[in-house]
């Protein structure tokens, strides 16, 4: 069959019309379309993604500080109450406890007194003389030994006589809820302090 005779027939339209469908296509592809918006707000985006890939892996950023490369922390501070500040006493430190015998107070309350009267020293004074308690604490063993007088007048007398030593001291007042009146003193704590110097304020008294 001819050529010319093919082309002006029916089949020879139609592929006419597919070739110039398929150029109109490569030309005008939508994508690419000038009016298409949303073409032209990806395709940015996807360049500007590409770029920062290409420079994070380039090696342009800072690396993280190694950990041997970190300053040393600073050592904490020492501690004032360490056990070379607190030097060893020059003699045994020891706590009187007085208790008044004219109370004529039973076992248990006197045993009560006691214990009241040797926490209120040192609550009192254990701050405030802070080395003289933690010798006795450390080296001495807290040491308590536990004496009578006859009389409350007693007891005033050797408080007035440890004021005047400058020895630690402090009396307990009852509070009255049980044998005794309210006020009354019932035992009078002194030091800690020197064996020697303790000796010579109540060596004269009887042991409870």
């Amino acid at each position: 069959m001819d050529i010319d005779a093919i082309d002006r027939s029916k089949w020879g339209k139609q592929s006419r019309r597919g070739k110039e469908r398929s150029m109109r296509g490569k030309r005008y592809n939508p994508v690419f379309a000038r009016h298409n918006t949303w073409t032209w707000r990806f395709v940015p985006g996807l360049v500007v993604g590409f770029l920062l890939k290409l420079w994070a892996d380039s090696g342009f950023h800072r690396p993280a500080p190694a950990l041997d490369r970190l300053p040393a922390q600073p050592a904490p501070p020492k501690t004032k109450a360490t056990a070379t500040s607190i030097p060893r006493p020059e003699e045994e430190l020891k706590m009187v406890l007085v208790v008044n015998e004219e109370l004529k107070m039973g076992k248990g309350k006197i045993a009560a007194q006691c214990a009241h009267a040797s926490l209120a020293v040192y609550q009192r004074f254990a701050a405030e003389r802070r080395v003289l308690f933690k010798q006795w604490e450390r080296y001495c063993g807290q040491k308590k030994i536990a004496l009578k007088v006859p009389t409350t007048d007693d007891l005033v007398k050797l408080e007035a006589a440890a004021q005047a030593m400058n020895i630690p001291f402090l009396h307990i007042q009852d509070a009255g809820l049980t044998q005794i009146a309210a006020g009354s003193k019932t035992v009078l704590a002194i030091g800690p302090w020197g064996s020697s110097q303790l000796s010579e304020l109540t060596g004269h008294l009887k042991l409870l």
